[in-house]
């Protein structure tokens, strides 16, 4: 009976030793898996820290954006609109385009450039300078020399002089 008493006893304490050896293992993996999800947590509450911020001026943003719409607006209504037809004293291609445009259209030549003031006056835009019946003909002349340059002539290939 000596030998199946130490036999048995020899079985339960490698049991025991097992079930430690479990309980061990089940200790170190739920310490880390409390590590990972501490660190997680960490990420998240940086992220959630980061967001709020961005939250936060974008609220902020969007409590000026009235006073700012309304300072924009009341600076384009204290000043007119005005449209250069020249750029250092010469005509802008936009004014340019407008008069062969209205020629086109089949406005008088003499007429363009009070039509061009009158359609400024009637869109609300004064108009600086008004372009003359002589420089609605140039402007019209080097319009069309543009679009239509003159055919070029084929260039002589010279032969090489032999000496």
């Amino acid at each position: 009976m000596g030998q199946a008493h130490h036999t048995a006893l020899t079985k339960s304490i490698s049991a025991q030793r097992d079930a430690e050896r479990k309980e061990e293992h089940t200790r170190e993996s739920a310490l880390t898996a409390i590590d990972r999800l501490e660190a997680a947590q960490t990420m998240l509450n940086v992220e959630l820290s980061t967001s709020r911020k961005n939250l936060r001026v974008a609220r902020k943003r969007i409590s000026r954006f009235p006073g700012q719409l309304a300072e924009v607006t009341r600076k384009a209504r204290s000043r007119p609109l005005t449209f250069d037809l020249k750029r250092k004293g010469v005509y802008t291609a936009r004014a340019r385009s407008l008069a062969r445009l209205l020629l086109k259209a089949g406005c008088a030549q003499t007429k363009v450039g009070a039509l061009m003031r009158n359609f400024g006056y009637a869109l609300g835009v004064s108009m600086v300078g008004q372009m003359s019946s002589h420089t609605v003909r140039r402007v019209v002349y080097e319009g069309g020399r543009a679009s239509n340059p003159p055919p070029r002539r084929p260039v002589p290939v010279q032969t090489p002089l032999h000496c």
